[in-house]
């Protein structure tokens, strides 16, 4: 059955039949794309068609994605990417009718179905006017949300600063006991956020960090506490919890976290102007802390899975008293749990529809700016992250004297602050970071090789490049960087 029997009823709701569809080219197939479209990372947008394809090889009765994109033509499309035959040996193919339905492909070999998979075109026809109704009342519900919340969509195509995130999935944890408030001391302020407060203190005569939640963020709360809680989640660049609780008194959830005397990169950089190995020292510890949130560790019988930290920058980062950096703040960070089924991650449905309404707006890649984040590809928030980084290794940069060649060396300055403002609007960053690819200057001594290795600028620009797949991980950063270390 054609999908565009339904055509003429679309256009009653001024609906494009154009399609948007997950992209995918695997390592063993030449085909480019199929239906024509527009590449924008592991998302193509349909312009002749309004059906998703993908090609499936099958390994140990799994699909695997081969292939996927736009569909070449509109024939044989149903609403779900399903099949239950074979196309060449352990190839099958799907054609689809729904955004980015051809993620995932339900294979049901047909002598496995059941007797009811004959009806399946019936069933289709039958329930024709059923869905048209079901279309029509999310077109409805679509443009309603754009009238009175603006410029948001049903894909959360607009992401600000703010919000919360759930995990993907409930991970072994190592809780550590409920603390002991009568062995707690609280002593002056270090800082104050929109979500939290926090204190220098003591622990059992300790000095330590105490984060304070109230009662209202208490999401925010467990999703940091859930984060520190992983197992094997230690780390010299993450920094050291000590435990967590909640106060009987006042409910405010607490998290007790390491001193680091130096405070947040942040107040580092704006108080104190560093030599080239302290610059790189800086520079390594914090992409070799990302690359471990990145990392799935095993051990024995206990698992790390990787963590996108999704709120990468200066304030977010602590600088310990050896001068090296450690990563904090995990109250946006999402778990990307390993499937024990499938290669890869998998985000479930529920998730892949969250909003995206976080991070610090200046350090959000073009791909969040514009809308065009990937749900369907968990590396896309680790993409993100590594775009973070590269505003964050500029940054420190910035204030090495040894780069400025005698000149003074300015002070310190956020990213986009000198093309902007400091508190850019997302317009703003929309049209000078999406549309128009400006990223932060990086002076033309920067692009000096040292050794014949690979330059200061090259890393910068490799981290924050406009196509997230051209990015490198933050593995081969931190490898890229201790390669600039003097001998």
């Amino acid at each position: 059955m054609s999908a565009l029997w339904w055509a003429p009823i679309l256009t009653l709701f001024d609906v494009s039949l154009g399609r948007r569809c997950t992209y995918y080219k695997g390592p063993y197939t030449s085909i480019e794309k199929i239906g024509q479209g527009n590449i924008s990372g592991n998302a193509q947008s349909c312009t002749h068609s309004s059906c998703c394809t993908g090609i499936f090889r099958l390994v140990n009765g799994q699909p695997i994605p081969d292939w996927q994109g736009c569909s070449k033509t509109d024939d044989q499309c149903s609403d779900i990417c399903t099949s239950t035959q074979l196309i060449d040996q352990n190839y099958t193919t799907c054609v689809c009718n729904s955004d980015f339905c051809n993620a995932k492909l339900i294979w049901v070999p047909a002598d496995r179905g059941t007797h009811g998979s004959d009806m399946i075109p019936l069933a289709l026809s039958l329930g024709g006017f059923l869905l048209i109704m079901v279309f029509g009342f999310l077109v409805l519900k679509r443009k309603w949300r754009q009238i009175f919340q603006g410029y948001e969509s049903l894909w959360c195509a607009k992401v600000m600063q703010g919000g919360t995130v759930t995990s993907l999935c409930l991970c072994e944890r190592s809780e550590r006991p409920a603390l002991d408030f009568s062995n707690i001391e609280l002593q002056q302020v270090l800082g104050k956020g929109s979500n939290a407060k926090v204190w220098q203190g003591t622990l059992q005569g300790t000095s330590v960090v105490f984060k304070v939640y109230p009662p209202t963020c208490h999401r925010l709360y467990s999703t940091e506490r859930e984060v520190y809680e992983l197992p094997l989640m230690e780390h010299s660049s993450i920094i050291r919890f000590l435990g967590a609780g909640t106060s009987p008194e006042t409910r405010d959830c607490m998290l007790v976290l390491e001193l680091a005397p130096h405070g947040s990169l942040h107040s580092y950089l704006s108080q104190n102007i560093t030599d080239w190995p302290a610059t790189v020292k800086l520079g390594l510890s914090l992409a070799e802390g990302l690359a471990f949130l990145h990392a799935v560790v095993s051990r024995n019988d206990l698992h790390k899975p990787a963590v996108a930290h999704r709120d990468l920058s200066s304030s977010n980062i602590l600088v310990k008293a050896d001068g090296t950096c450690a990563l904090c703040d995990f109250g946006f960070s999402t778990i990307l749990c390993s499937s024990p089924r499938h290669q890869g991650y998998q985000l479930n449905s529920d998730n892949r529809q969250v909003c995206a309404r976080l991070g610090t707006l200046r350090y959000l890649p073009p791909e969040i700016l514009d809308g065009n984040l990937n749900f369907c590809n968990t590396s896309s928030l680790k993409q993100a992250d590594v775009y973070a980084l590269g505003l964050l290794l500029w940054e420190i940069s910035m204030r090495c004297r040894d780069l400025s060649s005698g000149a003074v060396v300015p002070e310190h300055r956020l990213p986009y602050e000198a093309e902007l403002s400091a508190s850019p609007s997302l317009e703003e960053l929309l049209m000078l970071v999406s549309k128009r690819g400006a990223r932060p200057q990086v002076p033309a001594r920067w692009r000096r090789t040292i050794q014949g290795r690979t330059s200061l600028s090259e890393i910068l620009e490799n981290c924050w490049d406009h196509d997230p797949e051209a990015r490198l991980t933050a593995q081969c950063a931190a490898d890229r960087l201790a390669a600039l270390l003097p001998p």
